[in-house]
């Protein structure tokens, strides 16, 4: 399928990203407070954002990151490429992650159990010993409430041809 990436849509796209980035949508992380770590995977991308709790109890964003999957990783089935985001956030945000208890939060139930190393996958067995020094426990969160990592997972077109 080609995507015609119109003016409309660059500008659409434009507008957005820059609504991301600013406060209130976007604050400094607070490193007194506990960090929650949402993440999620498409066909062709994978998407993180770092969270904070606020006083009213509502997670807001700290920081997001997001990039497209490439050569073979295109091919991961998808527990793989679910837990391939699970890696490449720790690794993005390990700076605030490092030495703290957090929470993980993803969208695909099988890998609730990666921080105990048990998956008869050897990649993601793999990638689970990876994460050994990292101190944070796994929260299942049904795919309509991990929407921030979601929409990162995503390319814009396929956001955009989906609000339609």
């Amino acid at each position: 399928m080609n995507v015609v990436w119109s003016e409309q849509a660059q500008k659409s796209f434009e507008v957005l990203k820059k609504a991301l980035c600013v406060e209130p949508i976007l604050k400094s992380p607070d490193v007194s407070k506990p960090f929650f770590v949402q993440c999620d995977a498409s066909m062709r991308a994978i998407g993180c954002v770092l969270l904070q709790e606020s006083e009213d109890g509502v997670l807001f964003p700290c920081a997001y990151h997001s990039r497209k999957l490439a050569g073979a990783e295109l091919r991961y089935p998808v527990i793989e490429k679910e837990a391939l985001s699970i890696v490449n956030a720790c690794q993005v945000f390990r700076s605030y992650l490092i030495g703290v208890r957090f929470v993980l939060l993803t969208d695909h139930k099988p890998l609730i159990a990666i921080k105990q190393a048990a998956s008869k996958n050897s990649r993601v067995y793999r990638w689970s010993l990876s994460l050994e020094d990292l101190n944070f426990e796994v929260n299942y969160v049904p795919g309509y409430k991990n929407t921030i990592a979601d929409y990162l997972s995503r390319p814009p077109q396929a956001v955009v041809e989906s609000e339609k």
